[in-house]
Order: structure tokens, then sequence, then C-alpha cells
């Protein structure tokens, strides 16, 4: 996901794109974000929640059943392996090796570790909210 370096929300809390009551913030972010289609065709393949792309919840559930879609997430089809320290750097390198030893078997994800993984990634660009 290249195109995720050059999105308007990096450094933004990622809190900020998951509040279900007040989504404007998140969406007025998307409004000038330049990688603003990629984010949201990822979004229709891959998130059920969340703002991306512009879109909301409802917005991709709508799109999705308009155009037949069907979510195909591998949180869904594999079982994620004892990978320990879930939701933290340390969990998502878990996970890499896991996937590194079976290469024959699917990917299973951790949400909880890949978005551990991107804050770590923003952290040391210097570009973090918590600085």
């Amino acid at each position: 996901m290249k195109w995720l370096k050059r999105a308007a929300c990096l450094g933004s809390s990622t809190e900020t794109f998951y509040l279900e009551d007040r989504p404007l913030d998140a969406l007025m972010i998307c409004s000038i974000c330049p990688v603003k289609s990629e984010c949201f065709e990822y979004a229709i393949k891959h998130e059920e929640y969340g703002v991306w792309g512009g879109s909301t919840e409802q917005d991709r559930r709508t799109y999705r059943k308009t155009y037949g879609i069907n979510i195909q997430t591998l949180d869904r089809k594999a079982p994620i392996p004892d990978h320990g320290s879930c939701g933290t750097e340390t969990g998502y390198q878990n996970l890499r090796q896991y996937w590194h030893k079976h290469k024959d078997k699917p990917r299973p994800n951790c949400s909880a570790c890949t978005q551990a993984h991107q804050n770590t990634l923003i952290y040391d660009r210097g570009r973090s909210p918590f600085r």
C-alpha cells in the first residue's frame, strides 16, 4: 500500500476515523486527500469499520450491496496463530515471522497488530501526534 505514505491522514489520530457518532472530522481530512480513491478502493475490499476514502461504514455497505461485492478478509478465513503481544509492534513482527515460515498457508491478519505497526511507522517518521 504505497499510496498510504501520501495520505492526508498520515500522522492523524486513528481514533478520529473510528468515532461512529462524529465522522465529520475524518471526512474533512479525506476531502483533501490525494489518495482518496485508492483508500476507498481498499476499504471496499477490506474494511468494515471506520471512515476510509471519504466513505462511512454505511456508504460502503450500500456500495457493496449495489455492486454485489463481498468482503474477503483473511481475518475471517484463517485463524490467527498464537502470536503473543497482540496489539503491539512485537505482535506484528511475530505474525511476520509466521508468514515467512508458512508461505504455503493463508496469511492471517490481526487488525490490532497491523494498527500498532502503522502507529510505529508514523512515530518513527517523527509525525506522531504523541510526541
